[in-house]
């Protein structure tokens, strides 16, 4: 991949462990800013907790996997798999799982430990690997488990964390990185504004009673 940049590369602190917390709470963990104003959902790039390290380009706008699209926190099922289903669970579905997790693990940690700072344009590299083995893991879960409670929460987590991770996509599509959605069809996304202003002003109405 090639990219342009208006800054020397070489001047920068590229492959140093000193870029890897940032990337992985980037990558990972960056949250994006709720509203109750259209288009609800927001990508920040500024939210990140810690000092940055000497030499860190400011991010752009980032969501890390597991806060927006939830869903992919499933992965997390996958030692429990591993400890307790062994002899239940055919090999050839175990390896699929590990491989596609351990790829987008990796995936993160290298482009965290080789670039210093952050980008959404990097999320198909791993994006997919994690979500397919979550949705794989979760799927195993549910059908391994017995009927009642625990299948219930399996099921409930999965249409929860999916529905979430659709609507922040959509929310934050309509923005994209320089909200040239508005901009160039101003007509288009105030008509789209207007049509979810009785959602606004419910969650409007929501906050203010919850503070």
């Amino acid at each position: 991949m090639y990219a342009l940049a208006g800054v020397n590369m070489r001047s920068i602190p590229m492959s140093t462990l000193a870029n890897v917390l940032p990337g992985l709470y980037m990558y990972l963990l960056s949250p994006a800013e709720l509203s109750h104003r259209f288009p609800f959902f927001t990508l920040l790039s500024d939210n990140y907790p810690w000092t940055l390290p000497p030499g860190y380009l400011a991010p752009e706008k980032v969501g890390g996997a597991f806060t927006n699209i939830p869903v992919t926190i499933g992965i997390l099922a996958l030692p429990l798999i591993l400890l307790r289903a062994r002899r239940r669970v055919s090999r050839e579905l175990l390896v699929i799982m590990c491989c596609l997790v351990g790829l987008g693990l990796v995936n993160v940690f290298f482009l965290s430990f080789l670039l210093p700072s952050a980008s959404m344009r990097f999320g198909p590299d791993y994006l997919p690997l994690l979500l397919l083995s979550a949705l794989l893991a979760l799927c195993y879960l549910h059908e391994a488990v017995e009927a009642g409670w625990k299948r219930l929460a399996v099921s409930s987590f999965a249409i929860v964390t999916v529905a979430y991770g659709c609507l922040l996509n959509l929310g934050i599509g309509m923005t994209g990185y320089y909200n040239l959605f508005e901009s160039g069809s101003p007509a288009t996304y105030r008509a789209i504004e207007q049509a979810f202003m009785p959602v606004s002003r419910v969650l409007g109405w929501l906050a203010g009673a919850a503070n």
